[in-house]
């Protein structure tokens, strides 16, 4: 992790340390930041890639999996990072909703959840572009991890 002018860069990068996989930095708002519901947005963008993945997500407090709510996840398209998807992670047997959408990551965006009651509206650029009304959204503590 690298933080300069007001950015912070996570670096991915491949480690020879550790055979040359690749490992990453990644921060948490927990424990000083756990709660039940929110508004939660990041900005973000992020280089072409060589397949490697991110993910934007709020993972449970008590460390119990599933729930978790992944509003920004991409795959790691070798040369590519055209879609963000959305996966409410649900269910002992890891039920999902997802919603998937095409957009450019090479180019700066702010990604973000509204996490409400029975609900979660997934925005880009402060414009919602999908949403999930369930029974199924979780209603317990949770943090923000990239």
């Amino acid at each position: 992790m690298v933080v300069a002018d007001g950015v912070l860069n996570l670096e991915t990068y491949r480690d020879p340390r550790y055979g040359m996989r690749w490992v990453s930095g990644g921060v948490s708002s927990g424990p000083g930041l756990r709660q039940t519901y929110g508004k939660y947005e990041i900005r973000v963008r992020m280089q072409a890639g060589e397949g490697v993945a991110f993910a934007a997500l709020l993972w449970p407090v008590r460390e119990v999996w599933p729930p978790e709510i992944d509003f920004a996840e991409n795959g790691g398209e070798t040369g590519v990072r055209r879609t963000v998807t959305a996966t409410l992670h649900y269910g002992r047997v890891d039920h999902q909703v997802q919603r998937t959408i095409r957009i450019d990551f090479t180019r700066w965006h702010a990604l973000g959840d509204e996490w409400l009651p029975g609900a979660l509206i997934y925005t880009i650029d402060g414009r919602q572009w999908a949403a999930v009304r369930s029974r199924a959204v979780p209603a317990q503590p949770m943090e923000l991890d990239l």
